[in-house]
Formats: C-alpha cells, sequence, structure tokens
C-alpha cells in the first residue's frame, strides 16, 4: 500500500484496499505458492512502477501497471482452475446476491 501513498490519491487507494478486502484471495495467494520466479517478477515490476511514478512519468506508469496486471490476472486464473471455473464461480456469487433472504 506504500506505492498508493505515494500517489497521493485516496479514490485509487480506497479502490485498490478494497480489491485487496474483497478480491484477491485464494487465487492470488496460489498464484505465488512454490514460484519464487513469480515473487521476483513481481517485486521488480512494482519497484519499476515505484521509480516511474516517483519520477513523474504516467506513460511508464501506465504501461508497467497495465502489464503487472495482465501478468498477474493470467497467475490468478491458472491458480483458479482457469476462466470457465471464475466464471461460473462468479455466476454463482451473483446468483446468491440475488437471492432473496430466506
Amino acid at each position: 500500500m506504500a506505492m498508493l501513498e505515494m500517489a497521493d490519491n485516496p479514490a485509487i487507494m480506497l479502490f485498490t484496499r478494497m480489491l485487496h478486502n474483497y478480491g484477491f484471495s485464494e487465487a492470488s495467494y496460489m498464484a505465488f505458492v512454490d514460484r519464487p520466479d513469480r515473487i521476483e517478477e513481481h517485486r521488480s515490476a512494482r519497484i519499476e512502477l515505484g521509480e516511474a511514478i516517483l519520477d513523474g512519468d504516467v506513460d511508464l506508469a501506465a504501461r508497467i501497471s497495465e502489464k503487472l496486471h495482465d501478468v498477474v490476472k493470467g497467475w490468478m486464473t491458472e491458480a483458479a482452475g482457469g476462466p470457465d471455473v471464475i466464471a461460473s464461480e462468479f455466476q454463482l456469487m451473483l446468483r446468491d446476491k440475488a437471492a432473496p433472504a430466506s
């Protein structure tokens, strides 16, 4: 979260904290289990992103962020069992939320 503090944008901080609290759970964790290569790649990208933010290079920061997002999304999809599993679990979650309380 230190990177968010560097950006000094309360809306982005809130959005990211909510993602971490409600969206990134087991699949995120499992994407890194026994994968030191992924941990290092993620760490290196975050350092590059922080440097771009500190340098005020908005375009570079956006490119690094988008690439990192795509890479981690792929790892999480793989860890969750593939996009079909994620889609079906999401549909079940929406159905459960829409169901009237008994």
